[in-house]
């Protein structure tokens, strides 16, 4: 995956959440921590060459990743699912390596497009 590939399209999401600042921060918080939890079953489905598990689960991160707009997140995991489902001779370390760099760079990017900061007081 090209690292120019940009990282959130936060238009697009907030075309998605009908303009709503407020909605647009709740669908990436929800992603974000339905990701970390993901992030690891991909990573033990790979291990233990579960592929249709891996495959159920890549396909929840890619619709999840196209729906906050985090496209480059959303072609990796594809790419993990159309392993899992036997679609490509790729070795499955190669297809995590992308797939982790792209988590890397959500997580790394993500808070700087967090619409609404609140604080804690």
């Amino acid at each position: 995956t090209s690292r120019s590939t940009q990282v959130l399209d936060m238009q697009q999401l907030l075309d998605r959440c009908m303009g709503s600042l407020e909605l647009a921060e709740r669908c990436l918080v929800r992603f974000e921590q339905k990701l970390r939890a993901d992030v690891e079953s991909v990573q033990q489905c790979v291990d233990g060459d579960d592929r249709p598990e891996l495959a159920q689960i890549a396909h929840r991160v890619k619709g999840s990743a196209a729906t906050v707009a985090a496209e480059g997140l959303a072609k990796t995991a594809g790419a993990l699912e159309d392993y899992a489902r036997g679609e490509g001779a790729v070795e499955p370390s190669g297809l995590m390596t992308d797939f982790l760099g792209e988590v890397e760079r959500f997580f790394e990017s993500v808070p700087q497009f967090h619409p609404i900061n609140r604080s804690s007081d």
